[in-house]
């Protein structure tokens, strides 16, 4: 018998000038079927928020995989087929920036 494992850990840091860092790391352990196969991996990704004009402005900037882990390999395999996906996203900013109008989020 097989557990799949997920875990997730989140977690917000209030700083000065109302600006929030959001931390989050999370993995996924080994998973198997009879037809799919994936290894385990991990990643950690990092936000700054910031919000102007009483929240009616927000701008985000993410660095995702901030430690280069996002890394593994999923296998399909069936009658007369075999699928080998192997997923090794690099590093990357974004930026958000937002408009709410009459205060809806």
């Amino acid at each position: 018998k097989q557990i799949k494992t997920e875990t997730c850990w989140n977690n917000s840091f209030i700083l000065p000038k109302s600006v929030v860092l959001k931390w989050e790391l999370s993995s996924k352990g080994p998973y198997k079927t009879e037809q799919w196969k994936r290894d385990a991996y991990g990643v950690s990704n990092i936000a700054l928020k910031k919000e102007f004009n009483e929240g009616k402005w927000i701008t985000t900037l993410v660095y995702k995989d901030i430690f280069s882990s996002y890394e593994h390999t999923t296998t399909q395999t069936g009658n007369d087929f075999s699928i080998l996906t192997r997923t090794d996203d690099k590093p990357s900013f974004s930026l958000k920036l937002s408009y709410s109008f009459d205060n809806q989020k």
